[in-house]
C-alpha cells in the first residue's frame, strides 16, 4: 500500500462519513445533463437533454462516397446555443425532483475537461451563477474519470485498484485506477475511437436517413442492424485489425485502418448490390439489406478483437509490475453496445476478472456520473475542492475549459519498449 493511499483510506472516510449530496453538471458535447447523487449511492434526481435530432437535421453532408453523402456530427456553435437554453431546465427539472430545495446540496461538480470548449463554457456560465447564489463547493470534473469511475456507483464491490475501458465517441483508452484521483494511462487511441469509427461507418450506411429502429446514436443503430448479419462476411476485414495487433506489440489504439476499409468496401458493394429509397422526395441508392447488416457485425467484430487485445495485453503488463486487481470496468458510450460488452465479459473470465459496467443508461454522457465523481472526491476531501471562502471573483475568472487534457500518468511509451506477446 503506497504513502498516498495508508493516508486516503480508510481514516478519512471516518472522518468524512457524513452522507453528502452532490449535484452535477455535465456539457462537455452535445448532451445537457444534470445529476443529483448521495454519496450513499444514491440517485436523487437527473435530468437530460438530448441534442441528436437537431444536430442530425442540421448537419452539413461534407463527407461523401461514391453513392453515398451524409451529415456531419455534432456542430459545435448549434451544441452551445442548446446548452444555454436547456441548462436552466434541466438544473431546474433536478431541483424540482429534489423538493425545490438547495438546502441539502452540499457541493457543485462540474466537467470542465475534456470536450468540446464552446460547449464546456456554458456549463462554466452557469455554473459560476449557481455557486455565487448558494455559497456551496465547487468541485471541478475530468470527464473521463468520471467515467472511469461510475460503475462504483452502482457495484459497492468494485474495490482499489481496478482495470477500467474506457471507449465512446471521443476517446479510448485502458487506465489503471488507483485511487479516485490516481490513473495510469496504459493505452489510448493514436487517431479516432471506436465510437467516432463506428458512427462515421453508420452515417455511410445511411442508418440515419433509412432506420426504422428508434436509436439516438450510430452505434445503437449498427448493434440493431448488426444482429441479423454474419460477422464472417469479411475476413479481409478482420484479419487487417489481428495483422495490426500483432505489429504493434503495445496497449494503443487505431480505427482509421477499418474506417478507410470499411468506406471503400461499402463504395464498391453500392455498385451492384443496392436498393432503392426516396429520402425527402428524392431517390437515393442504399446497400441492401443483407449486406448492409453483414457489414455492421463485421465491423463490430473488428473492433472487439482490438480492443480485447489490448486488454489482454494490459493485463499481462500488470501481471509482470506485480499489480493485482480483480475488476474490470467498462464505460463510455460504446460500452452500451452488448456485442462489444459480451466479447470484452468472455475474455475477462477467461483471465480471472470481474466485469463491471455501469447501466446502458449510464454508458453514454450522463450527469449523474459528474455527481458521483463529486462525491468521491468530497468524501475524501480532495485538494481539488474549492470552497465558498475561496470563491472569490479572481477564481472565477480563472476557470477555463479545457478541449483535450490528459489523463492520469502516462505509460504507453513504457509499455511499447517492453514489446509484449500475447
Amino acid at each position: 500500500m503506497t504513502l498516498f493511499r495508508k493516508l486516503c483510506y480508510p481514516k478519512q472516510l471516518k472522518k468524512y462519513s457524513t452522507f453528502r449530496n452532490v449535484i452535477g453538471i455535465e456539457t462537455s458535447c452535445d448532451d445537457t445533463a444534470v445529476g443529483l447523487v448521495s454519496s450513499e449511492r444514491k440517485i436523487i434526481a437527473e435530468s437530460k437533454y438530448n441534442q441528436f435530432v437537431i444536430h442530425k437535421k442540421q448537419g452539413s453532408s461534407k463527407q461523401k462516397g461514391k453513392y453515398t453523402s451524409w451529415p456531419g456530427g455534432v456542430i459545435p456553435d448549434l451544441a452551445k446555443r442548446l446548452h444555454h437554453d436547456n441548462l436552466i431546465y434541466a438544473v431546474s427539472d433536478c431541483i424540482e425532483k429534489n423538493g425545490n430545495t438547495w438546502e441539502n446540496i452540499d457541493a457543485l461538480a462540474l466537467t470542465i475537461k475534456p470536450g468540446l470548449e464552446p460547449c464546456l463554457w456554458e456549463g462554466i456560465k452557469f455554473s459560476i451563477l449557481l455557486l455565487k447564489k448558494y455559497k456551496i463547493p465547487f468541485i471541478p470534473i475530468h470527464h473521463m474519470e468520471a467515467h472511469a469511475l461510475t460503475s462504483r456507483l452502482f457495484d459497492q464491490n468494485i474495490k482499489y485498484p481496478f482495470l477500467t475501458l474506457l471507449v465512446s465517441g471521443g476517446h479510448c483508452l485502458i487506465a489503471l485506477v488507483e485511487s479516485f484521483d490516481k490513473f495510469y494511462k496504459l493505452g489510448e487511441s493514436i487517431d479516432i475511437s471506436p465510437g467516432n469509427c463506428i458512427d462515421k461507418i453508420s452515417r455511410q450506411l445511411g442508418l440515419y436517413e433509412t432506420s426504422k429502429y428508434d436509436c439516438s446514436s450510430g452505434g445503437a443503430l449498427m448493434e440493431k442492424y448488426a444482429i441479423n448479419g454474419d460477422d464472417s462476411s469479411y475476413p479481409t476485414m478482420t484479419n487487417m485489425i489481428k495483422n495490426y495487433c500483432h505489429k504493434n506489440k503495445d496497449c494503443n489504439f487505431s480505427y482509421t485502418g477499418l474506417l478507410a476499409f470499411t468506406h471503400r468496401l461499402i463504395d464498391k458493394s453500392i455498385e451492384t448490390d443496392y436498393q432503392n429509397i426516396e429520402i425527402d422526395g428524392c431517390e437515393k441508392r442504399f446497400l441492401s439489406d443483407q449486406t448492409l447488416s453483414n457489414i455492421c457485425a463485421s465491423v463490430q467484430k473488428a473492433i472487439s478483437i482490438q480492443l480485447n487485445d489490448r486488454l489482454k495485453r494490459s493485463i499481462i503488463y500488470l501481471k509482470y509490475k506485480n499489480v493485482k486487481i480483480e475488476n474490470l470496468v467498462v464505460s463510455g458510450g460504446v460500452a452500451s453496445n452488448l456485442y462489444i460488452r459480451n466479447s470484452i465479459s468472455k475474455l475477462a473470465n477467461e483471465l480471472g476478472l470481474v466485469v463491471s459496467c455501469p447501466p446502458v443508461s449510464y454508458c453514454t454522457d450522463n450527469g449523474v456520473m459528474i455527481a458521483w465523481n463529486g462525491c468521491e472526491k468530497l468524501m475524501y476531501n480532495s485538494k481539488d475542492i474549492i470552497y465558498p471562502n475561496e470563491q472569490t471573483e479572481n477564481f472565477f475568472k480563472s476557470i477555463k475549459p479545457q478541449g483535450k487534457a490528459e489523463f492520469g500518468v502516462d505509460l504507453t511509451n513504457k509499455i511499447k519498449q517492453l514489446n509484449i506477446k500475447n
